[in-house]
């Protein structure tokens, strides 16, 4: 479906609907920051809002570089035009034992934490050109005018922010409002596949390979009884 700008007075009109109106409640400036927190998480699961900046240029010797200010982590990087390879710490500690002490052209990066990358292996002569691709922060809605969203989007951040809401009246309403989570979390792993690979989302979820068994009850047995 098409995307629409979607104003913040808007949202904030579609979160009373789905919260029975109810504007006494939950004030204006209270819905503001449960939509902003909903677009938050929604970008993190799913890497929604999306955008490429400049790392600059390689340094000779230098193994760690910052993440651009802007970014929520990143995706990919390419050094002068060419792709690298994305790869981790762990397996670069036990792949590639000393690999912080080798030099040449770098052929892939790992990130470290939230804020820095590795290059492997460090560049030689440095001078090449690092672009990078990431999820980029989301939309802050205070500051902007309209937020760019399809209705699926729409009715996903709706979920998660009704989720939210519900969390102030607490008691039966707050239980029945896991139902909206539910959904929320299952389009999020919809839109993301290494989400649905997790055992603990998964799981979470209600979705496993293995049958259940009423608890107590025994495993029927083969021969006389």
């Amino acid at each position: 479906m098409a995307y629409q700008q979607i104003s913040l007075a808007q949202l904030q009109s579609y979160f009373y609907e789905q919260v029975g109106e109810n504007q006494r409640f939950w004030r204006p400036d209270e819905v503001t920051g449960i939509l902003q927190e909903s677009l938050r998480v929604f970008n993190v699961l799913t890497g929604f809002w999306r955008g490429r900046l400049s790392g600059g240029l390689t340094v000779a010797s230098q193994v760690y570089y910052p993440v651009p200010a802007g970014f929520s982590y990143i995706l990919r990087i390419e050094l002068n035009g060419r792709q690298l390879e994305s790869s981790s710490l762990w397996d670069l500690d036990y792949g590639q034992p000393g690999w912080e002490g080798t030099t040449g052209l770098p052929v892939a990066f790992a990130p470290v934490g939230m804020n820095q990358f590795a290059l492997w292996p460090q560049s030689a002569v440095g001078g090449e050109s690092l672009e990078i691709d990431g999820v980029v922060t989301a939309p802050v809605l205070s500051a902007i005018g309209f937020v760019n969203l399809g209705q699926d989007e729409l009715e996903t951040i709706l979920d998660y922010a009704q989720h939210i809401a519900q969390f102030k009246e607490g008691g039966q309403e707050f239980e029945a409002s896991q139902e909206s989570l539910k959904e929320f979390l299952k389009e999020a792993g919809q839109r993301n596949g290494i989400l649905m690979t997790s055992s603990k989302f998964r799981g979470y979820m209600g979705l496993t390979d293995r049958k259940k068994r009423p608890m107590g009850v025994p495993a029927a047995q083969v021969g006389a009884r």
